[in-house]
């Protein structure tokens, strides 16, 4: 009953069988960027909700007694060793989850992790020459209703998927010339409007930076709290009826 607003949870219908639930970072018309994990939108920087978890590399003064004080804190979060080393743990962490994690006597040090490793890997923008990662891309431009573009190599990688899926129109390159329909183009204006979603666990959510763009006849509708949550069929109890941006 109301436009989807930057921040809100929704869900999407990625098929007739697969849906999503991610939050909208950006909306048509916007200008996105990721530096070093760090979400800019319009050249301001994003304000990640309580919810956001990221991955942090934790070194830790004793693999022995991290369990015990970790669990004193109700984290509602795993800590798992980060290789084989001693003195070294991993874990998606909130905000607060962070700070409580901070207070532990075994902590020597945190750090966020970044991504500079899997180097255009399944993103929806492949250009070995640019680099981009999950904590690196762009900036660029959501598509919006009647944006014209100049078709030129960097477009033509930008948005190959998007308007061959969400304006579902033929668009193909050939010795440098670009065919829509058939037709020799050399500018394309978009007929919809589009979104940018990104997952609450950054690390490991599959959302816009492997899907692309997404048009807004997909979305079903916002999300607000949890009903019911599991983890390989076992009850998450302490999330039921759980405002989302409260977790």
């Amino acid at each position: 009953i109301s436009e989807i607003k930057k921040g809100d949870i929704v869900v999407l219908q990625m098929s007739k069988k697969f849906s999503l639930v991610k939050r909208c970072i950006a909306i048509s018309g916007d200008t996105l960027s990721i530096t070093k994990g760090k979400i800019y939108v319009n050249n301001i920087e994003y304000n990640d909700p309580k919810s956001v978890k990221n991955k942090y590399i934790l070194k830790v003064k004793g693999q022995g007694t991290i369990y015990k004080y970790a669990n004193g804190l109700n984290l509602r979060t795993d800590l798992n060793k980060n290789g084989d080393s001693f003195n070294y743990f991993e874990g998606n962490l909130s905000k607060s989850q962070k700070l409580k994690i901070l207070k532990l006597p075994e902590i020597m040090s945190i750090e966020k992790y970044q991504d500079t490793f899997t180097k255009n890997k399944n993103l929806f923008f492949r250009n070995d020459n640019l680099s981009w990662t999950m904590d690196k891309m762009g900036p660029f431009v959501i598509p919006k209703r009647n944006m014209t573009i100049s078709l030129n190599m960097y477009n033509y990688q930008l948005y190959e998927k998007v308007i061959i899926e969400g304006e579902q129109v033929k668009f193909r390159m050939k010795n440098g010339v670009f065919y829509i329909d058939g037709r020799k183009q050399e500018e394309y204006t978009f007929t919809k409007d589009y979104y940018f979603f990104l997952g609450d666990n950054r690390i490991n959510s599959s959302d816009s930076r492997y899907y692309g763009f997404i048009p807004k006849e997909k979305i079903l509708g916002r999300v607000d709290r949890i009903l019911f949550s599991s983890n390989k069929n076992v009850s998450r109890k302490n999330n039921f009826f759980t405002e989302i941006d409260s977790l």
